[in-house]
């Protein structure tokens, strides 16, 4: 087991049965107490290579006060057994110690939720229960954020609800047909700006070159209507270029079974990337800041009554949209 004691204020894990199983990921030492949370030491062993060691973060001390935050940290450590538990060798591969931190607030479940139903949350899909070899016929649906986890007071910070939806989009890269329903099922400002997000994170630092050489056709149709869904543009504008331009190139979307979406593009294309890739006014990474994330952000903000909790005593109940 992987009890947690809590007695004069000290919080321990016991971890020897770990050891005996010889689990690919092993907790080591006691639960680490520091000024920003709660956090444990993982150990990965991989094959053929050192092994990684990594903190994981339990609770944040903003929850310390919280009611909840014995049952939270009992129910993630219990969650936490099943995975490890689960693993092996082969999936364990791809894992460092911090990709385990699953994000999940402590203000997920009502007050009052005990451990064994923190356990049972952390299980799903999408949180540690993505780590899980069976992975469900269909991803869940998603689910409005907590307040706590994207206000600012009583704005929503962008990079914080981005990552809230990221836990509902994460791809697969591995299942097309399991990929695509998931987006397709989203909500549609969900849908949009996941999209945004990627653009934001992968043409930011690589430039339309790569993203448009390297993506499939479903995700650069669902990241250009996103641009247009935001009302970025001149982000949008230069994309479309960008996709004449890779097209003709012999972009890897053109291996797709179907490629009639791009017939629209190809009569605006780029004659060259420095066109569309650069810091200058009107490209690409110049309108990230510029254009894409304040339209994201005043976006979210139309739709926050889809996006994020209401208030207590609203009137509304539902994380669900819809």
């Amino acid at each position: 087991m992987l009890p947690l004691r809590a007695r004069h204020g000290a919080l321990s894990l016991a971890s020897t049965d770990f050891a005996e199983r010889g689990t690919p990921v092993t907790p080591v030492g006691a639960l680490l107490i520091h000024e920003w949370g709660i956090a444990v030491n993982l150990q990965c062993i991989r094959a053929g290579r050192p092994p990684t060691d990594g903190e994981v973060l339990l609770a944040r001390s903003s929850d310390w006060d919280d009611v909840r935050l014995l049952a939270f940290v009992e129910g993630w450590l219990a969650a936490l057994k099943v995975v490890l538990e689960s693993a092996d060798a082969k999936s364990i591969d791809p894992w460092v110690p911090h990709y385990l931190t699953p994000s999940m607030p402590i203000d997920k479940l009502d007050e009052g939720a005990s451990a064994a139903e923190y356990r049972a949350e952390f299980l799903k899909y999408p949180w540690l229960g993505s780590l899980l070899p069976k992975r469900p016929a269909s991803a869940p649906p998603f689910e409005r954020a907590p307040r706590s986890a994207v206000l600012r007071g009583d704005a929503i910070e962008l990079q914080a609800l981005w990552d809230w939806i990221g836990r509902f989009a994460r791809r697969t890269y591995v299942d097309r047909r399991w990929d695509d329903a998931m987006i397709a099922a989203l909500p549609t400002p969900v849908r949009a700006l996941d999209g945004a997000q990627m653009i934001y994170a992968l043409v930011g630092g690589n430039g339309f070159e790569t993203f448009l050489g390297s993506q499939r056709s479903s995700v650069i149709v669902q990241c250009y209507e996103s641009l247009v869904a935001i009302g970025a543009r001149a982000t949008s504008a230069a994309m479309a270029r960008g996709i004449g331009l890779a097209a003709k190139q012999g972009a890897e979307f053109l291996a797709e079974r179907s490629v009639a979406w791009t017939r629209t593009f190809r009569g605006e294309a780029a004659a060259q990337w420095s066109e569309v890739d650069g810091h200058d006014p009107n490209k690409s990474y110049a309108l990230m800041d510029a254009e894409l994330s304040p339209c994201a952000l005043a976006f979210a903000e139309r739709h926050r009554d889809v996006l994020v909790r209401a208030a207590p005593g609203s009137g509304s109940s539902s994380d669900s949209p819809g």
